[in-house]
């Protein structure tokens, strides 16, 4: 049987397939701050996310220009990129932290997909994906 994949010994390493590569879905669960079980961890690419009200929150992994995240949402929550110290962050080319703390985030409508690309000087991307298949703009993040 033929090997359909190799790895690379390169830091990081990655993995060339020659035919497609699905991921399993990483499951997040929204807390009040967005630690915990409401960070996104650093190697997911699929997420489920999970949430109590509009309240609770998720987080990005930090940021890595390229990175794309797919996060599926059941509940209604908001979304937060992680505070890096001096660096602003952006969600949609708006500020959602000055360098220091957290200033905004952006709501996640229920039963909703999310693409998230991690793109340019510390700026997520984030588009929405309806049940119908329209893709909207992701929002503009709003007041913590």
């Amino acid at each position: 049987m033929a090997t359909n994949y190799t790895q690379s010994s390169t830091k990081p390493p990655f993995i060339k397939a020659k035919t497609g590569v699905q991921s399993d879905a990483v499951a997040v669960t929204s807390t009040a701050d967005g630690t915990g079980t409401g960070a996104i961890p650093a190697n997911a690419s699929v997420v489920a996310a999970a949430s109590g009200n509009n309240d609770r929150i998720i987080t990005l992994p930090a940021y890595v220009a390229g990175n794309v995240i797919i996060v599926t949402v059941a509940a209604i929550c908001e979304l937060r990129a992680p505070v890096i110290s001096g660096q602003p962050t952006l969600i949609n080319g708006t500020a959602v932290d000055n360098g220091s703390a957290q200033t905004k985030e952006l709501a996640l409508a229920a039963s909703t997909v999310y693409q998230c690309i991690a793109m340019g000087s510390f700026n997520w991307a984030i588009t929405a994906i309806a049940g119908n298949g329209a893709v909207s703009a992701g929002g503009t993040p709003d007041a913590v």
